[in-house]
């Protein structure tokens, strides 16, 4: 599966995610995939998991752009309404974090739950 990304126009090469509206605002995915969007075609960077007895745990899979990767999961996602980040140890509110739209220009968060 390929990431789904939109442009946000102009000459910019911004790509965000879509958000899935075929699913319940309180969907929890169970993975979440990390891709760069600076190869041809996008490769699997990282990809997070959520279950109740492990919580989140993340898989680096490209060394060479897992920077990032790491980065979101030592510091968190930012909700920006409520001024603060998301950690991994809050589970299900850190994997709904990783689907809202981004503006990222390198990077695309996908939920492939049930993959």
């Amino acid at each position: 599966m390929t990431p789904r990304s939109r442009h946000s126009g102009g000459s910019s090469s911004t790509h965000t995610t879509r958000p899935d509206t075929t699913r319940p605002a309180e969907h929890t995915p169970t993975q979440v995939a990390l891709y760069t969007n600076a190869t041809e075609p996008p490769r699997r960077v990282a990809v997070y998991r959520y279950s109740a007895v492990q919580g989140v745990t993340m898989e680096l899979l490209d060394e060479e752009w897992a920077h990032f990767a790491r980065e979101i999961f030592e510091r968190g996602i930012d909700l920006p309404r409520e001024k603060r980040m998301a950690l991994p140890s809050e589970g299900p509110l850190f994997m709904r974090a990783l689907l809202q739209p981004f503006r990222m220009t390198y990077y695309t968060l996908l939920d492939e739950s049930g993959s």
